[in-house]
């Protein structure tokens, strides 16, 4: 819903107005990342892990018990790396790319 809602808005936009909406939206995305990289890197991630969830579930639900399958099969670090690798890459690239689109379309409107 909130997507459709952002299509439509950008369609009421101008051509430079949605170029830079795609450029902000890099801005945004990479300054994201730095600040995630830095809580990761001062305070550790099990810490933002706990911090993060707090809000949405009890204290200690998301958690699995030292038994559980789940939690033998996947290491603490699985979790870390599938983070910071998969979903930090994907941020990444993403950002790039609205960088990249709102940088040519707002060049191309200034022609």
């Amino acid at each position: 819903l909130l997507a459709l809602l952002l299509v439509f808005l950008m369609k009421q936009l101008s051509t430079y107005d949605r170029s830079f909406v795609l450029f902000a939206g890099g801005i945004l995305g990479v300054a994201t990342l730095a600040i995630f990289g830095i809580l990761f890197s001062t305070q550790g991630f099990d810490r933002i892990f706990d911090a993060l969830h707090l809000p949405f579930f009890a204290e200690g639900s998301w958690r699995f018990p030292a038994y559980s399958l789940t939690a033998n099969a996947y290491p603490p670090l699985f979790w870390e790396r599938i983070v910071v690798g998969v979903i930090g890459f994907r941020a990444v690239i993403i950002s790039a790319a609205l960088l990249f689109a709102g940088a040519m379309g707002m060049r191309r409107e200034k022609r």
